[in-house]
Protein backbone atom coordinates (compact mmCIF):
# COMPACT_ATOMS: atom_id res chain seq x y z
CA UNK A 1 0.00 0.00 0.00
CA UNK A 2 1.11 3.56 -0.56
CA UNK A 3 -0.19 7.10 -0.07
CA UNK A 4 0.42 9.99 -2.44
CA UNK A 5 0.76 13.54 -1.14
CA UNK A 6 0.18 16.52 -3.44
CA UNK A 7 -0.43 20.23 -3.06
CA UNK A 8 -3.11 22.08 -5.03
CA UNK A 9 -3.46 25.88 -4.71
CA UNK A 10 -1.69 25.88 -1.40
CA UNK A 11 -3.81 23.04 0.06
CA UNK A 12 -2.56 19.55 0.89
CA UNK A 13 -4.37 16.47 -0.42
CA UNK A 14 -3.51 12.86 0.53
CA UNK A 15 -4.91 9.98 -1.55
CA UNK A 16 -6.15 6.73 -0.09
CA UNK A 17 -3.77 3.71 0.11
CA UNK A 18 -3.60 1.31 -2.91
CA UNK A 19 -2.60 -2.38 -3.15
CA UNK A 20 -0.78 -3.49 -6.34
CA UNK A 21 -1.83 -7.00 -7.24
CA UNK A 22 0.90 -8.91 -9.17
CA UNK A 23 0.58 -12.22 -11.01
CA UNK A 24 3.67 -14.15 -12.10
CA UNK A 25 5.19 -17.56 -12.77
CA UNK A 26 7.91 -18.09 -10.21
CA UNK A 27 9.30 -21.33 -11.68
CA UNK A 28 8.80 -23.76 -14.55
CA UNK A 29 10.80 -26.97 -14.72
CA UNK A 30 10.92 -30.24 -16.65
CA UNK A 31 12.35 -33.25 -14.81
CA UNK A 32 14.42 -34.65 -16.36
CA UNK A 33 15.20 -31.99 -18.93
CA UNK A 34 17.44 -34.41 -20.87
CA UNK A 35 15.40 -37.62 -21.11
CA UNK A 36 16.12 -40.72 -23.15
CA UNK A 37 13.38 -41.50 -25.67
CA UNK A 38 10.58 -43.35 -23.88
CA UNK A 39 11.25 -41.70 -20.51
CA UNK A 40 8.55 -39.86 -18.53
CA UNK A 41 9.04 -36.15 -17.92
CA UNK A 42 7.29 -34.23 -15.14
CA UNK A 43 6.33 -30.64 -15.98
CA UNK A 44 5.92 -28.39 -12.94
CA UNK A 45 4.75 -24.78 -13.21
CA UNK A 46 4.42 -22.57 -10.11
CA UNK A 47 2.47 -19.30 -10.31
CA UNK A 48 1.34 -16.71 -7.74
CA UNK A 49 -1.65 -14.38 -7.78
CA UNK A 50 -4.81 -13.31 -6.01
CA UNK A 51 -6.88 -15.82 -7.96
CA UNK A 52 -6.20 -19.28 -9.33
CA UNK A 53 -5.11 -19.14 -12.98
CA UNK A 54 -5.88 -21.55 -15.78
CA UNK A 55 -2.67 -23.36 -16.73
CA UNK A 56 -1.78 -24.45 -20.25
CA UNK A 57 1.29 -26.41 -21.39
CA UNK A 58 2.14 -26.12 -25.07
CA UNK A 59 4.95 -26.12 -27.60
CA UNK A 60 5.99 -23.47 -30.13
CA UNK A 61 3.25 -22.35 -32.54
CA UNK A 62 0.73 -24.71 -30.94
CA UNK A 63 -1.96 -24.55 -28.29
CA UNK A 64 -1.03 -28.04 -27.11
CA UNK A 65 2.10 -30.14 -26.70
CA UNK A 66 3.37 -31.48 -30.01
CA UNK A 67 2.32 -35.17 -29.96
CA UNK A 68 5.26 -36.03 -32.19
CA UNK A 69 7.56 -35.47 -29.25
CA UNK A 70 5.37 -35.57 -26.12
CA UNK A 71 2.24 -37.51 -25.17
CA UNK A 72 0.24 -37.31 -21.95
CA UNK A 73 0.85 -39.88 -19.24
CA UNK A 74 -1.08 -38.18 -16.44
CA UNK A 75 -3.36 -35.20 -16.96
CA UNK A 76 -2.60 -31.76 -15.60
CA UNK A 77 -3.35 -31.29 -11.89
CA UNK A 78 -3.32 -28.03 -9.89
CA UNK A 79 -2.61 -27.70 -6.17
CA UNK A 80 -3.06 -24.52 -4.06
CA UNK A 81 -1.17 -23.12 -1.10
CA UNK A 82 -2.37 -19.62 -0.22
CA UNK A 83 -1.79 -17.50 -3.29
CA UNK A 84 0.62 -20.04 -4.83
CA UNK A 85 -0.66 -22.42 -7.46
CA UNK A 86 1.29 -25.40 -8.82
CA UNK A 87 0.35 -27.22 -12.01
CA UNK A 88 1.97 -30.59 -12.70
CA UNK A 89 1.68 -32.89 -15.69
CA UNK A 90 3.55 -36.05 -16.70
CA UNK A 91 4.39 -36.59 -20.35
CA UNK A 92 6.33 -39.21 -22.25
CA UNK A 93 9.25 -38.23 -24.46
CA UNK A 94 8.26 -40.00 -27.66
CA UNK A 95 11.06 -39.17 -30.08
CA UNK A 96 14.59 -37.77 -30.04
CA UNK A 97 14.86 -34.06 -30.79
CA UNK A 98 18.56 -33.52 -30.13
CA UNK A 99 19.19 -32.84 -33.82
CA UNK A 100 16.95 -29.77 -33.56
CA UNK A 101 18.53 -28.66 -30.26
CA UNK A 102 15.54 -29.77 -28.21
CA UNK A 103 11.94 -28.64 -27.92
CA UNK A 104 10.77 -25.49 -26.12
CA UNK A 105 7.79 -26.08 -23.82
CA UNK A 106 5.75 -23.17 -22.51
CA UNK A 107 3.64 -22.78 -19.37
CA UNK A 108 0.95 -20.13 -19.56
CA UNK A 109 -1.03 -18.99 -16.50
CA UNK A 110 -4.21 -17.15 -17.50
CA UNK A 111 -5.74 -15.05 -14.70
CA UNK A 112 -8.62 -13.75 -16.78
CA UNK A 113 -9.39 -10.37 -18.28
CA UNK A 114 -8.83 -8.48 -15.03
CA UNK A 115 -5.28 -9.69 -14.42
CA UNK A 116 -4.14 -10.96 -17.82
CA UNK A 117 -1.78 -13.85 -18.47
CA UNK A 118 1.87 -14.69 -17.90
CA UNK A 119 4.07 -17.40 -19.35
CA UNK A 120 7.49 -19.03 -18.94
CA UNK A 121 9.45 -21.57 -20.96
CA UNK A 122 11.93 -24.41 -20.61
CA UNK A 123 13.78 -26.61 -23.09
CA UNK A 124 13.65 -30.41 -23.13
CA UNK A 125 16.33 -32.24 -25.15
CA UNK A 126 15.32 -35.83 -25.82
CA UNK A 127 18.12 -38.27 -26.69
CA UNK A 128 18.19 -41.54 -28.60
CA UNK A 129 17.61 -44.84 -26.83
CA UNK A 130 20.56 -47.09 -27.70
CA UNK A 131 18.45 -50.11 -26.81
CA UNK A 132 16.75 -49.52 -30.16
CA UNK A 133 20.04 -49.50 -32.08
CA UNK A 134 20.77 -52.55 -34.22
CA UNK A 135 24.01 -54.30 -35.09
CA UNK A 136 25.16 -57.48 -36.81
CA UNK A 137 25.44 -60.50 -34.51
CA UNK A 138 28.18 -62.83 -35.82
CA UNK A 139 27.06 -66.47 -35.72
CA UNK A 140 30.59 -67.50 -34.76
CA UNK A 141 30.44 -65.70 -31.42
CA UNK A 142 30.35 -67.62 -28.16
CA UNK A 143 28.34 -64.75 -26.71
CA UNK A 144 27.80 -61.01 -26.98
CA UNK A 145 28.32 -59.10 -23.73
CA UNK A 146 26.18 -56.00 -23.32
CA UNK A 147 27.11 -53.21 -20.91
CA UNK A 148 24.43 -50.61 -20.26
CA UNK A 149 25.37 -49.82 -16.66
CA UNK A 150 26.46 -46.25 -17.35
CA UNK A 151 24.11 -43.40 -16.49
CA UNK A 152 25.00 -41.54 -19.67
CA UNK A 153 22.85 -43.62 -22.03
CA UNK A 154 25.89 -45.27 -23.60
CA UNK A 155 25.75 -48.99 -24.43
CA UNK A 156 28.65 -51.20 -25.51
CA UNK A 157 28.56 -54.65 -27.09
CA UNK A 158 31.60 -56.94 -26.93
CA UNK A 159 32.07 -60.19 -28.81
CA UNK A 160 33.55 -63.17 -26.99
CA UNK A 161 34.99 -65.98 -29.07
CA UNK A 162 35.04 -69.68 -28.14
CA UNK A 163 38.00 -70.84 -26.07
CA UNK A 164 41.06 -72.05 -27.95
CA UNK A 165 41.64 -75.78 -28.09
CA UNK A 166 44.57 -78.01 -29.00
CA UNK A 167 43.40 -78.14 -32.61
CA UNK A 168 41.81 -74.74 -33.18
CA UNK A 169 42.29 -71.10 -32.25
CA UNK A 170 39.97 -68.13 -32.73
CA UNK A 171 40.94 -64.70 -33.96
CA UNK A 172 38.85 -61.59 -34.58
CA UNK A 173 38.36 -60.91 -38.24
CA UNK A 174 38.31 -58.41 -39.72
CA UNK A 175 39.62 -55.74 -37.36
CA UNK A 176 39.54 -52.17 -38.65
CA UNK A 177 37.58 -48.94 -38.24
CA UNK A 178 34.42 -50.68 -39.40
CA UNK A 179 34.67 -53.97 -37.49
CA UNK A 180 35.73 -54.06 -33.84
CA UNK A 181 35.81 -56.30 -30.79
CA UNK A 182 33.76 -53.75 -28.84
CA UNK A 183 31.28 -51.36 -30.41
CA UNK A 184 29.70 -48.33 -28.73
CA UNK A 185 26.36 -46.55 -29.09
CA UNK A 186 25.87 -43.10 -27.55
CA UNK A 187 22.61 -41.33 -26.84
CA UNK A 188 23.68 -38.44 -29.08
CA UNK A 189 23.73 -40.61 -32.22
CA UNK A 190 21.58 -43.65 -31.44
CA UNK A 191 23.91 -45.75 -33.62
CA UNK A 192 26.86 -48.05 -33.04
CA UNK A 193 30.22 -46.76 -34.20
CA UNK A 194 31.06 -50.00 -36.03
CA UNK A 195 30.00 -53.62 -36.50
CA UNK A 196 31.27 -56.52 -34.43
CA UNK A 197 34.14 -58.56 -35.82
CA UNK A 198 33.62 -62.27 -36.37
CA UNK A 199 35.43 -65.12 -34.65
CA UNK A 200 37.59 -66.69 -37.32
CA UNK A 201 38.60 -70.28 -36.64
CA UNK A 202 42.25 -71.11 -37.27
CA UNK A 203 42.98 -74.81 -37.38
CA UNK A 204 46.39 -76.33 -36.77
CA UNK A 205 48.12 -77.36 -39.98
CA UNK A 206 48.27 -81.11 -40.42
CA UNK A 207 49.82 -80.99 -43.88
CA UNK A 208 51.04 -78.57 -46.50
CA UNK A 209 52.04 -78.56 -50.13
CA UNK A 210 55.68 -77.56 -50.42
CA UNK A 211 57.44 -76.57 -53.61
CA UNK A 212 61.06 -76.01 -54.42
CA UNK A 213 62.58 -74.61 -57.60
CA UNK A 214 65.96 -75.15 -59.23
CA UNK A 215 66.98 -72.70 -61.90
CA UNK A 216 69.53 -73.06 -64.66
CA UNK A 217 68.52 -76.62 -65.48
CA UNK A 218 69.46 -77.95 -68.92
CA UNK A 219 68.75 -81.19 -70.69
CA UNK A 220 72.15 -82.45 -69.59
CA UNK A 221 71.16 -82.37 -65.92
CA UNK A 222 69.94 -85.55 -64.29
CA UNK A 223 66.89 -83.96 -62.64
CA UNK A 224 65.33 -82.50 -65.77
CA UNK A 225 64.26 -85.96 -66.92
CA UNK A 226 61.94 -86.15 -63.90
CA UNK A 227 59.46 -84.03 -65.83
CA UNK A 228 59.64 -85.89 -69.11
CA UNK A 229 57.12 -88.42 -70.23
CA UNK A 230 59.83 -91.06 -70.75
CA UNK A 231 61.07 -90.84 -67.18
CA UNK A 232 61.20 -94.45 -66.15
CA UNK A 233 63.13 -94.12 -62.95
CA UNK A 234 60.77 -91.69 -61.18
CA UNK A 235 62.01 -89.36 -58.49
CA UNK A 236 64.90 -90.03 -56.23
CA UNK A 237 63.40 -89.17 -52.83
CA UNK A 238 66.76 -88.18 -51.39
CA UNK A 239 67.28 -85.71 -54.22
CA UNK A 240 63.79 -84.28 -53.70
CA UNK A 241 64.41 -83.74 -49.98
CA UNK A 242 67.74 -82.12 -50.72
CA UNK A 243 66.06 -79.83 -53.22
CA UNK A 244 63.33 -78.77 -50.83
CA UNK A 245 65.73 -78.23 -47.98
CA UNK A 246 67.76 -75.84 -50.09
CA UNK A 247 71.17 -74.52 -49.26
CA UNK A 248 72.02 -73.12 -45.84
CA UNK A 249 68.43 -73.49 -44.66
CA UNK A 250 67.18 -71.14 -47.38
CA UNK A 251 64.90 -73.49 -49.25
CA UNK A 252 61.33 -74.49 -48.51
CA UNK A 253 62.41 -75.41 -45.01
CA UNK A 254 62.69 -71.72 -44.22
CA UNK A 255 58.97 -71.93 -43.54
CA UNK A 256 58.81 -75.52 -42.29
CA UNK A 257 61.75 -76.32 -40.09
CA UNK A 258 61.05 -80.01 -39.83
CA UNK A 259 62.10 -80.40 -43.47
CA UNK A 260 65.55 -79.40 -42.40
CA UNK A 261 65.68 -81.29 -39.14
CA UNK A 262 63.73 -84.31 -40.43
CA UNK A 263 61.77 -84.25 -37.18
CA UNK A 264 57.99 -84.20 -37.24
CA UNK A 265 57.55 -84.21 -41.03
CA UNK A 266 56.75 -86.95 -43.49
CA UNK A 267 57.12 -86.38 -47.22
CA UNK A 268 54.48 -88.31 -49.13
CA UNK A 269 56.26 -90.07 -51.97
CA UNK A 270 53.00 -90.61 -53.84
CA UNK A 271 52.21 -86.90 -53.95
CA UNK A 272 55.24 -85.59 -55.83
CA UNK A 273 54.63 -83.19 -58.70
CA UNK A 274 56.94 -81.62 -61.18
CA UNK A 275 56.89 -78.72 -63.60
CA UNK A 276 59.55 -78.07 -66.20
CA UNK A 277 59.98 -74.73 -67.93
CA UNK A 278 62.34 -75.11 -70.84
CA UNK A 279 62.08 -71.38 -71.60
CA UNK A 280 63.29 -70.30 -68.16
CA UNK A 281 65.29 -73.39 -67.31
CA UNK A 282 63.24 -73.91 -64.15
CA UNK A 283 62.49 -77.21 -62.54
CA UNK A 284 59.80 -76.91 -59.85
CA UNK A 285 59.17 -79.92 -57.64
CA UNK A 286 56.27 -80.10 -55.21
CA UNK A 287 55.45 -82.60 -52.50
CA UNK A 288 52.79 -83.07 -49.84
CA UNK A 289 54.29 -82.83 -46.36
CA UNK A 290 52.38 -84.27 -43.42
CA UNK A 291 53.07 -83.02 -39.90
CA UNK A 292 53.16 -85.16 -36.80
CA UNK A 293 50.56 -84.36 -34.14
CA UNK A 294 53.37 -83.28 -31.83
CA UNK A 295 53.91 -80.18 -33.97
CA UNK A 296 51.77 -77.11 -33.39
CA UNK A 297 51.80 -75.29 -36.69
CA UNK A 298 49.16 -72.54 -36.68
CA UNK A 299 50.80 -70.69 -39.54
CA UNK A 300 53.35 -72.15 -41.90
CA UNK A 301 55.72 -69.30 -41.17
CA UNK A 302 55.87 -70.06 -37.44
CA UNK A 303 58.51 -72.76 -37.72
CA UNK A 304 61.53 -70.96 -39.06
CA UNK A 305 64.96 -72.31 -39.80
CA UNK A 306 67.58 -72.22 -37.12
CA UNK A 307 69.91 -69.25 -37.28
Amino acid sequence: SSGINAEYGGGAVQSAGMTLKLSEISSFTATPADPITGTNVVLSCVATGETAPTFTFYTENRKILDPTYFTTVTDKAVSTSGTTYTATMTVKAEAPNILRSGETIYCMANYGAAFGMVKDQTTVITYYDCNDATFRTPSSAKQIVKDDTTTTGTITQTIQCPADSSTAKYVLTPQNDYYKETITCTKETGKYDAQLSSCGEVKKFTSSNVRGRISGITSSDDLWQACTDNNNNGFNLAEVITLLQGNDDCGASAGIQCLGSSAGCTIKTDGITCQWSETNGWLTIGVLVEFDSSLSLWTIGEKKCAD
